[in-house]
């Protein structure tokens, strides 16, 4: 499977659902089905290709992460650096339209493509999955941070899954908790 990549930058912290690390892959699927939206020809932008829905989806989390709590209790996650995403099965997504992602979530947290996109034959070891099935006899890492992340479908209806994410919590304090990258990925 070839994987399109790409890094973007958070301008300023995310507002993610509580006690998510990072945004899930329904909130970059439905970034990139808006950004090819706007970047295609008039004509053809009602014509969205609905495989975009079932793209698999991978991240490289930066080594940091802090969340606190923001205006009326909101949960805030600022990264140390960039955040790489990975979009597999995408040959035919050009990456053109990667640019034009500029919010993420459906509290709009403002992105910034930090580099230009590239093809990958192979998933790059450092990037987790985010649509990978984590199976009930499946063994996963113990000490990273497992979370439920929206998804959708193949038939384009939004759903959940259990992500491990390798994270490790850092440094507490009392409105805030720093997450440490760990080594490994899942």
């Amino acid at each position: 499977m070839t994987w399109l990549i790409s890094e973007y930058l958070a301008l300023g912290p995310l507002t993610l659902g509580r006690h998510q690390l990072c945004p899930a892959a329904a909130a970059w699927k439905a970034a990139l089905a808006q950004a090819v939206r706007f970047a295609s020809e008039p004509q053809n932008s009602d014509m969205l290709d609905p495989s975009i829905y079932t793209l698999e989806l991978a991240c490289q989390l930066p080594e940091y992460a802090v969340v606190s709590e923001g205006l009326y209790g909101g949960q805030q996650v600022t990264y140390s650096g960039p955040l790489g995403i990975a979009f597999g099965g995408g040959e035919a997504i050009a990456s053109f339209a990667l640019s034009h992602i500029t919010q993420v979530g459906s509290a709009g947290a403002l992105v910034q493509l930090a580099s230009e996109p590239s093809l990958a034959p192979d998933l790059p070891p450092q990037y987790t999955y985010l649509t990978r099935e984590l199976g009930s006899a499946e063994r996963f890492p113990a000490d990273g941070v497992v979370q439920y992340l929206a998804d959708f479908s193949a038939a384009g209806k939004r759903t959940s899954r259990l992500v491990v994410l390798p994270y490790r919590e850092y440094k507490l304090g009392q409105h805030y908790t720093c997450y440490r990258r760990l080594g490994w990925t899942f």
